[in-house]
């Protein structure tokens, strides 16, 4: 069976529980991408939240009752999770949750186009708005390559020159190099044997 006959009966449930709308072909499209090669179309669906799956969908077009949808019942706990930093940390992490869902830039969807349906929105959201709160508290910083200059590593390594004169009486007493008997893996350039 196709998966525009498979999605059809669903869709029209989901409809019928909602007043928001998604092009059917549109649905169909953005559910094919979440289904791997090695799946049917029939396994997957039966697993997808199809429901949340079409409320991300109308979201990442610009439904503005999906986002109002979302905001209302996946942010809840988002906000739980964010009451262990700061107020003002958690107010910056919900903002740039936000923009991130539901804003397009450039040539990128809305973040929420990335929900797969194979989880909870509500997690996925929560999940969202802890990374953004980690990210005002501690934001990446890029390094620049003159920084790294003066982490250099030495010309020679002593513990590496020393590694086959300590061993050697190791090998010396074994019957069999160890490198042939796989009990360690050594680099060629120690030579054990």
């Amino acid at each position: 069976m196709e998966l525009g006959d498979l999605l059809a009966p669903r869709i029209r449930a989901i409809e019928a529980a909602t007043e928001i709308r998604v092009a059917h072909d549109r649905f169909a499209a953005h559910v094919a991408q979440w289904i791997r090669p090695d799946e049917t179309p029939a396994d997957v669906l039966a697993r997808l939240r199809l429901d949340q799956l079409w409320l991300a969908r109308a979201a990442a077009d610009g439904d503005s009752a999906a986002v109002a949808e979302i905001e209302r019942t996946c942010f809840e706990r988002a906000t739980a999770a964010l009451r262990s930093f700061d107020r003002s940390v958690a107010d910056e992490a919900l903002q740039r949750m936000r923009e991130l869902l539901f804003v397009a830039r450039g040539d990128r969807p809305p973040r929420i186009a990335e929900f797969s349906g194979r989880g909870d929105l509500a997690g996925w959201i929560r999940t969202t708005a802890l990374r953004e709160a980690f990210a005002v508290v501690a934001p990446t910083r890029e390094v620049r390559s003159t920084e790294l200059d003066s982490y250099a590593l030495p010309a020679s390594d002593p513990g590496l020159e020393l590694m086959p004169r300590s061993y050697a009486h190791a090998n010396a007493a074994s019957p069999e190099p160890l490198r042939k008997r796989n009990l360690i893996a050594l680099p060629d350039f120690l030579d054990v044997a």
